[in-house]
């Protein structure tokens, strides 16, 4: 099977083929929205941790139903408002919270634009990932400020939590951390 990363940063796309190159991988510019794929020529749509980057869902969810092929999958691999209880770093940054409870799409309106674009739902699973093998690692990540959530709070807000962070470290927090994301699965059919 070939795959086929779409990504509409160019930086992007250059750090994956850097980084991840692989002879049955390809990587072309193009948007959720907009897809560069020929119609009925995908099996598997595999969407982690973009929804709340992509700008117009009906339109995603119209270009997946013309990509994908009659009996194939979409996979959509995402936080949704509501359901953020098992992320450790919220404890920390209380603002980042609310600004993700206000921006990620909620779970239902994701199913019902999915639905209203002919894709029968499946599945709902959480998956419990392994993030980081110790809390000092999962504090060092949280420290690069990559997080999307981390856009919404002040430099200040962010020292603090960070800072709090580490002090929970310090206080015997050693053990892997793991958070929920939810995997929905559509079917077209």
């Amino acid at each position: 099977m070939d795959v086929i990363g779409v990504e509409p940063s160019t930086r992007m796309r250059n750090i994956a083929r850097r980084e991840h190159d692989h002879p049955r991988v390809r990587y072309l510019a193009g948007s959720a929205e907009a897809l560069p794929l020929a119609s009925a020529s995908v099996e598997v749509a595999w969407l982690s941790m973009v929804l709340h980057h992509i700008r117009d869902l009906d339109a995603c969810a119209q270009e997946l139903r013309r990509v994908v092929k009659p009996g194939g999958r979409v996979l959509l691999r995402s936080s949704f408002a509501g359901r953020l209880d098992s992320a450790r770093f919220y404890a920390f940054f209380p603002g980042a919270l609310a600004a993700d409870e206000q921006r990620l799409p909620g779970l239902a309106a994701v199913q019902r634009t999915f639905e209203a674009h002919g894709f029968a739902f499946q599945a709902l699973d959480v998956v419990h990932q392994l993030l980081d093998p110790t809390w000092n690692a999962y504090v060092e990540r949280i420290g690069h400020r990559a997080l999307s959530s981390f856009e919404y709070i002040s430099d200040a807000a962010f020292e603090a939590g960070l800072a709090a962070m580490r002090a929970a470290g310090d206080a015997g927090e050693e053990e892997p951390v793991y958070e929920d994301i939810d995997l929905l699965v559509f079917e077209r059919p």
